[in-house]
């Protein structure tokens, strides 16, 4: 992929992330709930870079969703949810939608 591109993809997702990540921030300040936070983790393998981030800044857990992609689409696509519960030295929390 080239540079262009790695930062056309960035910058979408960051502007993807900025509502909810205000939504949290004004959220925890009604709620008086600490320490949620959001980040955007670059990586060439999604998984890995979600469990490595997590192991570096010692969390204490990941709360993930699935897509319950079954039969021949996971078998294809692969699950980054389970790889993240594979790799994750922390406990996983997946919500199925």
């Amino acid at each position: 992929m080239g540079e262009d591109a790695l930062k056309f993809f960035s910058t979408e997702l960051a502007a993807r992330v900025e509502e909810p990540r205000q939504r949290l921030k004004t959220d925890t300040i009604e709620t008086g709930i600490p320490g949620i936070t959001t980040d955007l983790i670059e990586g060439i393998n999604p998984a890995i870079g979600i469990a490595e981030y997590a192991d570096k800044k010692e969390m204490d857990l990941i709360v993930i969703n699935t897509h319950a992609r079954k039969g021949i689409k996971k078998f294809i696509m692969g699950s980054v949810t389970e790889k993240i519960v594979q790799e994750s030295a922390c406990p996983v929390l997946v919500i199925k939608p």
